[in-house]
């Protein structure tokens, strides 16, 4: 019985969790809609600008970036998606950090998905997968 009760309040945990991000995400594809931040989209030249600023934001914050693979581009109605995926090491925190400065670069940059293998301590690195969008302008 105490078992099943401390299930259910996990789940209860993870719902509020989920709950969370879903607003969050609402959030930020209703700035991304209205323009908000002064996001820029990028140019073709301005893709090399993005990995650049993404390359040296790592530096800054103590993350070595081990390989960076862009996609091709996909084309929507009004811009194009490129999609690269970063291969990370690093410490838990420094990779928080770098991802905290992503969100405030003023190229348009999101973050799809982060895998991040266990640290055994606090000292190691984790390895780190990214997948990261920019836009292009037409």
């Amino acid at each position: 019985m105490i078992a099943e009760q401390a299930n259910i309040d996990a789940e209860q945990k993870s719902i509020v969790g989920l709950s969370l991000q879903i607003a969050d995400l609402n959030a930020r594809a209703a700035d991304i809609k209205a323009g908000a931040k002064n996001w820029q989209l990028v140019d073709q030249q301005g893709v090399i600008l993005v990995l650049e600023d993404v390359s040296a934001e790592a530096r800054r914050q103590g993350v070595s970036v081990l390989s960076v693979r862009p996609s091709p581009e996909i084309d929507k109605d009004n811009y194009k998606e490129v999609t690269m995926t970063l291969d990370l090491k690093g410490r838990y925190r420094e990779l928080s950090e770098y991802f905290k400065q992503l969100e405030n670069q003023s190229r348009l940059v999101n973050i799809r998905k982060i895998r991040v293998e266990a640290c055994p301590d606090s000292s190691s690195s984790c390895a780190t997968q990214l997948e990261a969008v920019t836009y292009l302008a037409k």
